[in-house]
């Protein structure tokens, strides 16, 4: 009886251990087919993640070469602008106030007389670039630009400022209007006139006060003063009339200053962009280690602005270069006096950070796709 009940224990017993690692390897391939699970959602969500972190990076980089090229594009432009009035009025000397040499230019044409000559070739001038004129508009070319750089040399500015100052391209804009079909009614000519007369007014009061700013600070202004001066005399116009001076780009034209770009991870944008600064402003190691949280600051920001565009490019919004480059600006011009508020600037040092001419953008490689902590 005996033997039997401890058979009948050590069956039991057998029976209840192949049934224990029954269940226990059922379990264990349960759990091994959840971890293969996990793993493999894990590898999906790691996957996605990479796509989005390499879409990001893509995007910063099509946003630096769309930059870039941009700025080359504006650079190419403003030597163009810079060679046809030295071709134009070899005479003139520098831009701004250079000697003017022996040679007497020839006297300027009017801008009545000008705006004959493009009404004349309006149909071979319409939809192009200065670059872009074909050759019998060459000789209207070179008259044009020896009448600016003279303005130019008178006002002691450039050929760019020019352009874009009531006494300029407006000139030219409002005495085509007056030559067109129909031409401008007495009225609305006699408004316009008046329209650049007093905008006048306000472009030599900026042009007396503006070495009170600092070389940014300038550009900010100004292109707040000509979009301003452009808006109001485009106001006065019939949409035909606008219709008509918009169809020639050269009355149309972005302002953009320079731009330089840091592209790689953080630290080697923070180390590169200190150092740059650092070196512009003649800092001493003291004043490079209180500059250094600054910079990491302006790429944090300088960071989210840039996505910022982004998500308005994406959502449809037609955003210009010079839209674009006027939110760089307001960022570079803050840091600007975030430096001199906190840095102890020699005199040298203070006059090195008014003459700063660029905004600095970065393309931050390694925090690209991931979200900022809270």
């Amino acid at each position: 009886m005996a033997k039997w009940g401890l058979s009948g224990f050590l069956a039991g017993g057998v029976l209840s251990a192949v049934l224990f690692w029954a269940l226990a390897g059922r379990r264990m391939a349960q759990e091994a087919e959840a971890a293969r699970t996990a793993a493999s959602t894990a590898a999906a969500a790691a996957a996605a993640d990479l796509a989005a972190a390499e879409k990001a990076g893509a995007d910063a980089r099509a946003e630096r070469d769309r930059a870039r090229e941009e700025a080359g594009t504006f650079q190419k432009e403003n030597e163009a602008l810079k060679a046809e009035a030295a071709e134009a009025n070899p005479g003139a000397g520098t831009v701004a106030g250079g000697n003017a040499g022996n040679r007497q230019p020839p006297p300027r044409r009017a801008w009545k007389d000008l705006a004959a000559e493009f009404n004349r070739l309006k149909d071979k001038l319409r939809g192009k670039t200065w670059d872009q004129w074909p050759p019998e508009a060459e000789q209207l070319k070179k008259d044009l630009f020896a009448l600016f750089n003279d303005l130019a040399r008178e006002r002691g500015m450039s050929i760019e400022e020019i352009l874009a100052m009531p006494g300029g391209m407006e000139s030219l804009m409002l005495e085509l209007l007056a030559q067109s079909v129909p031409p401008l009614d007495a009225a609305t000519e006699a408004q316009l006139r008046d329209v650049l007369a007093a905008q006048e007014k306000a472009w030599a009061q900026f042009l007396e006060s503006r070495e009170d700013l600092t070389r940014l600070e300038q550009m900010q202004k100004f292109i707040e003063l000509a979009g301003a001066s452009r808006a109001e005399f485009v106001k006065a116009l019939t949409p035909e009339q606008q219709a008509l001076l918009k169809g020639f780009p050269v009355f149309d034209q972005d302002m953009q200053g320079s731009q330089s770009w840091v592209d790689g991870p953080r630290a080697k944008v923070t180390a590169s962009i200190t150092d740059q600064w650092s070196t512009s402003l003649g800092l001493d190691e003291g004043q490079t280690a209180a500059l250094k949280p600054i910079v990491e600051e302006y790429i944090t920001l300088q960071r989210d602005l840039n996505d910022s565009i982004w998500d308005r490019r994406r959502a449809g919004e037609d955003l210009s270069r010079q839209a674009d480059y006027v939110m760089r600006l307001q960022l570079m011009i803050d840091t600007q006096k975030k430096i001199n508020d906190t840095l102890r600037l020699t005199e040298d040092q203070q006059k090195a950070l008014r003459d700063w001419q660029f905004t600095w953008g970065a393309n931050v490689t390694d925090e690209m796709g991931a979200p900022e902590a809270k």
